[in-house]
């Protein structure tokens, strides 16, 4: 039998088989030399000679006899080796199908589930910066509108230097106030960008590793569909010659059992006995 296939992937199936060389064809039947032991079998039996031609021929037949039946059992391994050869190749091949059907199904479902995921970062990756410029926008017209009220602050307490006991009570409470109010906008505003640029970073690495898994799952997914085609490919070309070696086969015996009974026949002419 031939040496099998070394697989180059080990997600692929087993390594196909050779299988086992059919069994050969039937001799003929020498009836030629059957019809001239019957033809001559009277003269050498009234000759009375130690070793007759006869009795030549007839260990000649017995020799054909024992050649047939041995060829008729190496016959019936070589056939049975093979149809379990057959028989075995067939269940493989229906199991490797069934199993890349299998992963095909579940490669696909990881497929869609990763391109979801992924598209679902990419939004909120795209609402989280948004927030964030929107912040940033936020902090710098606060800076703005800061930088203007002290330069207001300024110039009017120089218009109202004279009145300034009466109004820095005043003026100095909405500066405290407009300062806290500044302070705490700041604060909440660096913590929220803060938090959004880290929900983004961490966002972008799943993304990013989503990513990767998808390509890799579409790897196998290609992979696992060669090795189907191929499976399927080999079992369809299997199947004619398993089914079409059983019927050959028949004939072959049929023949061999004729051609045994035809020299078993010949034999008990000669020898005036049954052969077993």
């Amino acid at each position: 039998m031939a040496r099998e296939a070394h697989s180059v992937s080990a997600f692929r199936p087993r390594s196909q088989r050779l299988p086992p060389r059919a069994p050969p064809r039937a001799m003929k039947m020498p009836l030629a030399a059957l019809a001239l032991a019957l033809a001559v079998a009277p003269i050498a039996l009234a000759a009375g000679s130690e070793v007759t031609p006869v009795q030549k021929v007839i260990t000649l037949m017995e020799n054909m006899l024992a050649k047939g039946k041995a060829e008729k059992h190496d016959e019936e391994v070589q056939y049975a080796a093979y149809k379990q050869f057959c028989g075995d190749t067939t269940v493989e091949k229906d199991k490797a199908i069934r199993e890349a059907d299998e992963k095909i199904e579940v490669l696909k479902a990881d497929i869609e589930k990763y391109e979801a995921t992924a598209a679902k970062m990419t939004k909120e990756i795209a609402d989280h910066e948004a927030d964030v410029a929107g912040w940033a926008g936020d902090m710098e017209a606060a800076t703005g509108v800061r930088k203007a009220e002290k330069a207001a602050y300024t110039d009017e307490h120089k218009v109202i230097e004279s009145d300034f006991a009466r109004l820095e009570a005043d003026t100095k409470a909405a500066e405290a106030a407009a300062q806290k109010e500044y302070d705490t906008f700041m604060t909440d505003s660096k913590v929220d960008k803060e938090g959004k640029e880290t929900d983004v970073e961490h966002k972008t690495a799943k993304k990013g590793a989503e990513e990767q898994a998808l390509a890799s799952t579409q790897s196998d997914l290609e992979g696992t569909q060669k090795e189907l085609d191929a499976a399927l490919a080999y079992f369809d070309k299997l199947k004619p010659s398993c089914v079409s070696e059983g019927v050959d086969y028949d004939e072959r015996v049929q023949r061999r059992q004729e051609e045994i009974e035809s020299l078993q026949e010949a034999l008990r002419i000669l020898n005036g006995k049954e052969i077993v």
